[in-house]
């Protein structure tokens, strides 16, 4: 779960990023990112944050690996397919990232200061679905934030990440068996 809580703000308007421009995607990331954007405003299983990524994922034919991979480095970090890349604060590159992948963060805090506000947003166990890659920006989709049990949409600002990690994973289709000759 995340708490996203705001000590002092003044309302500021969301300037948007621009988005990357990104190489095609893989067909299994495409769909991934279809799904969570049809699901946007609804619950996803009991609304957990790891339900919407394992649906997903379940949906798709790539969450048999996720059932059975052991979780990494520590109980509870949870491995979705093949990391493609780690992002904390001194070394946040996006360049591997793509929509649909998935993120699992541990004891992050994003904190962002203006002149005017202080915001901080922490999460010690969540996961949430790339949605785009913008310079600096991801946005993502998620649920179970600040007891919104629905699929949102959320922009995470690297340079606010403070401190924490969040593992970025390429989920991969299970391979289709091929009958054994006899």
């Amino acid at each position: 779960m995340v708490n996203r809580g705001v000590i002092l703000a003044l309302a500021m308007p969301l300037v948007a990023s621009p988005k990357l421009a990104s190489p095609k995607l893989p067909s299994l990331n495409e769909k991934i990112v279809a799904y969570c954007e049809a699901r946007v405003g609804q619950k996803v299983g009991t609304g957990q944050c790891a339900d919407l990524a394992q649906q997903a994922l379940l949906s798709f034919g790539a969450a048999d690996r996720y059932r059975r991979a052991p979780d990494a480095p520590n109980p509870g970090d949870y491995v979705w397919g093949r990391r493609v890349a780690t992002v904390v604060p001194d070394r946040q590159d996006t360049a591997a990232i793509l929509p649909g992948d998935v993120l699992q963060y541990r004891d992050v805090v994003f904190e962002r200061r203006t002149r005017f506000s202080w915001s901080q947003s922490t999460a010690a166990h969540h996961t949430s679905i790339v949605a785009e890659v913008c310079p600096g920006t991801l946005r993502v989709y998620e649920q179970n934030v600040n007891g919104r049990m629905t699929v949102g949409k959320t922009e995470l600002a690297l340079d606010d990440l403070k401190s924490g990690t969040l593992w970025v994973y390429r989920a991969a289709p299970v391979p289709l068996r091929t009958p054994a000759r006899r």
